[in-house]
């Protein structure tokens, strides 16, 4: 009928077998005439015990061919192309990988326009006393945590002022984040997705600056994220605090 597609097409067409697959099966087949050779000579012998070891040669035989036969390779490329294969699992990561990415971005653009709404009721956010705070916190989570990355990067002098600007524009952007969400003007589960999106970001700059971020013992990733977290918990804190100031 029409639109019916021929069995013969390349689409139903399969793969040739591999030569690995082929010589697979071609050492089972050996290997059960083999076996089913010398279960013929033992029944030959004469005597119940030959018969008996014939029988079970001859079963091992029967259990060779079968096994051989029940995994040729034209079976099992059919059941592969009937199942989904390494490229859909690829295909499928690529696409997750593409969704998150596009997520991260829209969060970002929201950010930024939010920021830009109430850009003057944040010129003074947050005073010097809680700027240096919040300093002194991821100074502190860094020199407990990642030691041996401050180290790398003290070997480092010519990075060091971006890394520097890499640090205090991550740590502001998690405060902010979470001072919006205190004060009503973000989500506050978009303001915490803040921490693990720029720790991201800050990760890949640094990977950016030469540093060989995989030299660690620790996930430098995961102890960044985990430090902006705090602090935008801090900014949400302040945020509502600062709401409340306001309604009074």
């Amino acid at each position: 009928m029409a639109g019916d597609v021929p069995p013969d097409s390349e689409t139903n067409a399969l793969p040739p077998p591999s030569a690995g697959a082929i010589v697979r099966l071609s050492v089972r087949v050996v290997v059960a005439l083999v076996v089913g050779i010398f279960a013929v000579a033992l029944a030959l012998a004469g005597g119940t015990v030959h018969y008996i070891e014939g029988a079970l040669l001859g079963a091992a035989a029967i259990f060779f061919l079968v096994y051989a036969l029940r995994a040729r390779p034209e079976k099992t490329r059919a059941q592969a192309l009937g199942a989904p294969g390494a490229d859909d699992g690829l295909a499928a990561s690529a696409v997750a990988g593409q969704t998150a990415e596009k997520n991260a971005s829209d969060s970002a653009a929201r950010f930024e326009a939010v920021v830009e709404a109430h850009r003057t009721e944040l010129a003074h956010v947050p005073p010097p006393e809680r700027h240096k705070a919040l300093l002194a916190f991821w100074r502190g989570e860094l020199k407990a945590r990642a030691m041996h990355y401050l180290d790398m990067v003290d070997q480092r002098p010519e990075i060091g002022d971006q890394v520097a600007q890499l640090h205090i524009k991550a740590l502001m952007h998690a405060y902010l984040a979470g001072y919006l969400a205190g004060r009503g003007w973000a989500a506050r589960e978009e303001a915490q997705q803040q921490a693990a999106t720029v720790a991201n970001a800050v990760c890949e700059a640094l990977r950016g600056h030469g540093l060989n971020l995989d030299a660690f013992a620790f996930d430098l990733e995961k102890v960044i994220a985990r430090a902006l977290g705090e602090i935008v918990a801090m900014g949400v804190k302040d945020g509502e605090e600062q709401r409340i100031d306001k309604r009074k």
